[in-house]
């Protein structure tokens, strides 16, 4: 995880190519055909790539359109994350979520037409709707077993809920996130910077009105 918008090196540029080229490929026929016409077969072809390389890029034909699934489990990094954000774990769980899907650019070209294939298609955003459900039960299990493990960070009395209401609100920051995101165009780095900024502004919105 790049967190502080460091330069990305050539090796990074060129894998990050490649990858464009898959989901770019992907969700272009996704919006011109439907998601069933896509297969593996037809994006290497579009992206001028092989099986293999494919495969080495994304575990599925659905993680190229879709995007990758969230795979979040108890780890000695988690803990590290963790233990260096536990007075802000808003920004911890950001950060960690983040790493686990091994995002360090973001393409927002690609954000957007993954937006407008959901609205083509609702029952694809139906789909992913459960699986985003599935997997923030998924973070904030993870989230319990460590405030449990580090008593001295929680806020309330039952570690259970303060998991849920912090992956709640830590899923209000992802939002606040991705709509710095489509202000921009292209591959952009992603920082600690507007990582923080996107929990200020849902801090922000959370205070009590004081007019």
């Amino acid at each position: 995880m790049i967190e502080d918008g460091a330069n990305i090196g050539l090796r990074e540029l060129k894998r990050r190519a490649t990858e464009n080229a898959i989901e770019e490929s992907a969700i272009r026929i996704a919006l011109e055909e439907g998601p069933d016409a896509v297969t593996v077969e037809r994006i290497c072809h579009e992206a001028f790539i092989s099986r293999s390389t494919f495969f080495n890029y994304f575990p599925t034909r659905d993680a190229a359109i879709f995007g990758r699934p969230l795979t979040f489990e108890s780890s000695p990094r988690v803990d590290e994350i963790f233990n260096a954000w536990g007075h802000d774990l808003m920004v911890g769980i950001a950060l960690a979520v983040l790493e686990s899907l091994g995002a360090e650019l973001v393409n927002t070209d690609v954000a957007r037409k993954r937006m407008a294939l959901y609205a083509k298609y609702p029952d694809t955003a139906d789909r992913i709707s459960w699986e985003i459900g599935a997997a923030r039960r998924n973070v904030e299990a993870v989230v319990s077993d460590w405030l449990v493990r580090h008593p001295e960070h929680q806020k309330l009395d039952d570690p259970y809920e303060e998991a849920h209401v912090v992956v709640t609100m830590s899923a209000m920051v992802g939002e606040e996130l991705f709509k710095i995101w489509m202000q921009r165009e292209n591959d952009l780095v992603i920082t600690l910077e507007d990582i923080v900024g996107a929990r200020e502004r849902v801090r922000e919105l959370t205070r009590p009105y004081s007019g």
